[in-house]
């Protein structure tokens, strides 16, 4: 986690508000045996993201979201206002 970490915080500072990430499937994927972010997991790497000032991610298979993730995700949702 630490290098995961300090690899986006050189990306934020170089790319600043233009560097955006991709957070894994919170679903199976189309092969059936591709890994899914857990609730804690989920929790875990929005809150890093949110401490290293990314300002956007993506999460990919929003099949997967049920109520527990969108709440989390909800926590980290700031809203546009430009």
């Amino acid at each position: 986690d630490a290098h995961f970490q300090q690899e986006i915080q050189e990306n934020v500072r170089q790319y600043g508000k233009n560097f955006i990430v991709g957070l894994g499937l919170i679903a199976t994927g189309i092969h059936g045996n591709e890994s899914v972010l857990s609730s804690v997991e989920l929790r875990k790497y929005l809150h890093l993201l949110q401490e290293c000032g990314v300002t956007e991610a993506v999460l990919y298979r929003l099949v997967g979201l049920d109520q527990e993730k969108a709440k989390i995700i909800q926590k980290y949702i700031t809203p546009n206002t430009s």
